[in-house]
């Protein structure tokens, strides 16, 4: 069994988009499960040992639940930030009278903060080896997608935190996230999530750049300013490099070595609270530019 079942997502933190404001939108439940410690070894940060494990944990969860009539329904999905090369798989439950459901449900397994070694997943890290390799490359990419499940309810608790301290900045991030899904910038491969831009607003929150002054709609103003003016992403037009990006950095007191590695490893920069997790990693630069441009 799980070590732990919580509550995660937009309906957790308040900030859920109903279809009234989005055709096509249906508010769903996020249920995070984390695995038990005893589901790890020590070195399986290595060569995709966990997303393996990730996988079998969550074809047990799904057998186990088709096994109850109210879930035969259940099947297996992709859920995450930046398309389909972000995506990871999730079960998901249909919409259902019987469960109570008037949305999806959908049941994220994940590591927790004791599953593996954080200290193993820095940038300058390298987990993809071969036998018999010499000294290999580091793998921020690879690093930082087995820590987004390590620290997942960490970035949600990030979200948690601003609204609280701020209530206003709730009814802020959903006006964000229907202006962002009217453009429907969130599809685009490399996009910002809705997620995501929560956390963007947090960053502006914690920068000053949003405060406890303001209503709603400044803040959503002040933020869409913010990054229409952002200089984050540059454009080349030489044919060499058509599309480079110096990395829109959006963190405060991280290590430069740590820094350095992300910007050359990433188009985009956001640290989460830890300092160790781009939560903007699957934005891409031409999917930041074309949030800028909008």
């Amino acid at each position: 069994p799980p070590a732990a079942v919580e509550l995660c997502g937009s309906l957790a933190d308040g900030t859920s988009v109903s279809g009234a404001a989005v055709a096509g939108q249906t508010p769903g439940v996020d249920l995070a499960l984390r695995m038990p410690r005893a589901c790890f070894l020590a070195k399986d940060h290595l060569n995709h040992k966990y997303g393996d494990k990730r996988a079998l944990y969550l074809a047990v969860v799904l057998r186990t639940l088709r096994a109850h009539p109210a879930f035969a329904a259940a099947e297996l999905g992709h859920a995450g930030a930046g398309g389909p090369a972000g995506a990871r798989p999730v079960v998901t439950v249909p919409p259902s009278r019987a469960l109570g459901l008037r949305g999806p449900l959908q049941i994220i397994p994940h590591a927790g903060h004791d599953g593996l070694a954080r200290s193993k997943l820095l940038p300058s890290r390298s987990n993809l080896r071969a036998a018999g390799d010499g000294e290999a490359a580091p793998t921020p990419r690879y690093n930082n997608r087995v820590l987004e499940d390590i620290l997942m309810l960490s970035a949600a608790d990030d979200v948690r935190a601003c609204v609280s301290s701020n209530p206003s900045l709730a009814e802020a991030m959903v006006l964000a996230k229907v202006w962002l899904m009217q453009r429907h910038l969130h599809r685009a491969p490399g996009g910002v999530s809705p997620f995501q831009l929560c956390l963007i607003l947090c960053h502006l929150q914690g920068t000053a750049t949003l405060n406890a002054e303001m209503t709603p709609w400044q803040m959503v103003r002040a933020a869409l300013l913010y990054l229409s003016h952002s200089r984050g992403v540059e454009l080349q037009s030489a044919a060499s490099h058509p599309l480079r990006t110096a990395g829109a950095v959006m963190a405060r007191g991280t290590p430069k070595d740590d820094m350095a590695m992300s910007l050359a490893a990433f188009d985009v920069v956001l640290l989460d609270s830890s300092g160790q997790l781009n939560v903007l990693a699957s934005v891409s630069a031409s999917g930041f530019a074309e949030l800028v441009w909008h």
